[in-house]
């Protein structure tokens, strides 16, 4: 019986049972195995005892951050460099690519009244908070906050001209 699926053998790592048998003499079964123990039957207790831990494991679901990752502080800090500025491109779920925007918390943390309407703009229009996100933040209607966005909006073209 194999210990892993062939199809994700070959997709995640792009290596076949028949190259490992001619190169190495093992299938990818005993690979994983011998990262164990050199000794078979140590190896298939030890991922037996792995395996067990991993079942009594909290998921890592609840670890991921922007949808897709998931990682170390340090992981994810590199992670946000990599993507800052490219919070444009529509061929990235927005989730993944507004990783780097402050924390709604953040946007607001300190804002007098005269700057909170910028601050609801700025969480709209800049880091992609939906109305709704933003709404339920602030305790209020989203028409509320589409409102106060507009209002912005009206006032930066007035200032404009």
């Amino acid at each position: 019986m194999s210990l892993l699926n062939t199809d994700f053998r070959v997709r995640s790592c792009n290596i076949t049972e028949d190259i490992l048998l001619k190169s190495y003499g093992k299938t990818f079964d005993d690979w994983v195995l011998l990262t164990f123990s050199s000794e078979m039957a140590e190896a298939e207790r030890l991922y037996r005892e792995f395996v067990r831990a991993g079942l009594k494991a909290d998921a890592p679901w609840k670890e991921i951050t922007g949808q897709i990752y998931l990682g170390s502080e340090k992981f994810i800090s590199k992670i946000k460099k990599f993507i800052s500025g490219k919070e444009t491109i529509r061929e990235i779920p927005k989730t993944q690519r507004y990783i780097t925007r402050p924390s709604l918390e953040d946007i607001f943390k300190q804002k007098d009244k005269s700057n909170k309407d910028k601050a609801v703009y700025e969480a709209h229009v800049r880091y992609g908070y939906t109305l709704k996100d933003t709404a339920d933040y602030l305790g209020v209607h989203y028409a509320t906050v589409s409102r106060i966005v507009k209002r912005v909006e009206e006032k930066k073209l007035y200032c404009k001209t």
